[in-house]
């Protein structure tokens, strides 16, 4: 069927534009990625074809080369040191948004694994953002719903941030360095949906990334390993298929974040990381 569709659009296409104006239209033809797809030659990115900056390479220098812990994240309106909310031994670091529906299964779950794990070195840190699905509320709101709703918040251990950006030119420098870091096993580099999930060692390292319905207590391995300082074990087949998934999930979800559709690639914005904000720390 998806092949039929796909041909259908294409007909249309010729149709309408001609051959000489067809492969400049193909490229903004969402029905052509069901053709590439549908025949096998599809992959993650197809899309977002435009969006060349979803594509990075992983390579262990560029971890390593990072100082995660002193990046600025906006608290309150004033940009804070990393450093400060760093677990003593692991960190999760996920993306969210209060009127997702995943958010009645995320939070219960990652503030279960806190309220375990806290005591043993585990922080738990939340990223709003206003791109993507629209995001109603202001900062403290959010924090306020997080709180009321769910019993989300111990500063600095558990910790719903201001909203930032987490996608394209405007993107925090920490979320750039996350997900050029670690990109998904579906070949995205940034973010796709919300909730994904970071692990960061005691450095604020990332050691592995997770996606949007692997809930904290399918990370709880993962978690127990880091604070007992060993090796993460190896992906589960549990992991494996919820990346296979989200990659359905990245193309077909209200939630998705789709390059000019619920997000674009502007260099301002009133949620970019702003250094004059910079807490002076004495």
């Amino acid at each position: 069927m998806r092949v039929f569709q796909g041909l259908i659009c294409l007909i249309t296409l010729l149709v309408v534009h001609g051959w000489s104006g067809l492969g400049a239209k193909l490229k903004r033809f969402v029905c052509v990625v069901g053709i590439a797809s549908s025949l096998g030659g599809g992959n993650a990115l197809a899309d977002e074809a435009i969006d060349t900056s979803s594509v990075v390479v992983n390579t262990i220098s560029d971890k390593e080369n990072v100082d995660f812990g002193a990046f600025k994240l906006p608290y309150n309106h004033e940009n804070l040191s990393f450093k400060q909310f760093l677990g003593k031994k692991a960190t999760i670091v996920f993306n969210m948004k209060i009127d997702d529906s995943q958010t009645v299964l995320q939070f219960p779950s990652l503030l279960e694994i806190y309220n375990k794990y806290g005591k043993d070195g585990l922080n738990v840190l939340a990223f709003p953002t206003e791109q993507g699905w629209f995001e109603p509320d202001d900062d403290e709101t959010i924090r306020a719903k997080g709180i009321e709703y769910y019993g989300f918040g111990d500063y600095p251990h558990a910790v719903v941030f201001d909203k930032i950006d987490i996608l394209g030119p405007s993107a925090h420098p920490l979320y750039n360095a996350l997900t050029k870091a670690l990109p998904t096993p579906n070949g995205y580099g940034r973010i796709t949906l919300n909730y994904e999930k970071f692990l960061l060692d005691s450095t604020g390292q990332p050691v592995r990334r997770y996606p949007r319905k692997f809930s904290a207590y399918d990370m709880e391995a993962d978690i127990k390993a880091l604070l007992n300082g060993e090796a993460l074990p190896a992906e589960s087949p549990a992991y494996q298929k919820a990346w296979r998934e989200a990659k359905r999930e990245a193309v077909k979800s209200e939630y998705a974040f789709r390059l000019n559709y619920n997000y674009y690639n502007s260099p301002d914005s009133m949620y970019k990381y702003n250094s004059a904000k910079d807490k002076v720390e004495l």
